[in-house]
């Protein structure tokens, strides 16, 4: 019996290590957590601006319809981009820096949630939203603004 354990407690130690090699793979870097971050909000940018766009324009033909479509995108574009981010583990080096963020990211998305309801949500995400380019640069995630 006890030849037979050996090779069992081997295997254990084996898929132990395997394990905590891969978590610790895993385990992200302030800058890997930048690379990340910024990446998902480059999958934005293209669709983003589209949407910029066409609110300038319904907004310089007056066209509410056409506004209130684009805004809902914009809404809705920004809702999910910031529901990835907030995904993302932060490491623990960059935690003081990104909770406050996330933290902001979560109460604008608790607004958007509500402004198809309530319009006046607006001005909460627009004050809620302003520091938030800043506060993303200062992290050193310049393309999720």
């Amino acid at each position: 019996m006890a030849a037979d354990a050996l090779p069992v407690k081997i295997v254990l130690v084996v898929a132990l290590m395997v394990l905590l090699a891969a978590a610790a793979a895993e385990a992200s870097t302030p800058t890997s957590y930048r690379v990340r971050v910024n990446w998902i909000c480059r999958g934005y940018d293209a669709e983003g601006m589209r949407l910029e766009a066409e609110l300038r324009r319904a907004q310089a033909k007056d066209d509410y319809p056409a506004w209130n479509v684009a805004l809902r995108g914009a809404l809705r574009l920004d809702l999910e981009e910031h529901r990835r981010i907030e995904a993302v583990p932060v490491p623990s080096a960059l935690a003081s820096t990104m909770q406050p963020i996330l933290g902001r990211m979560r109460a604008i998305d608790s607004h958007v949630d509500l402004a198809a309801r309530r319009p006046s949500e607006l001005l909460a995400i627009d004050r809620l939203g302003r520091p938030l380019n800043a506060e993303l640069s200062a992290a050193g995630i310049w393309d999720c603004r």
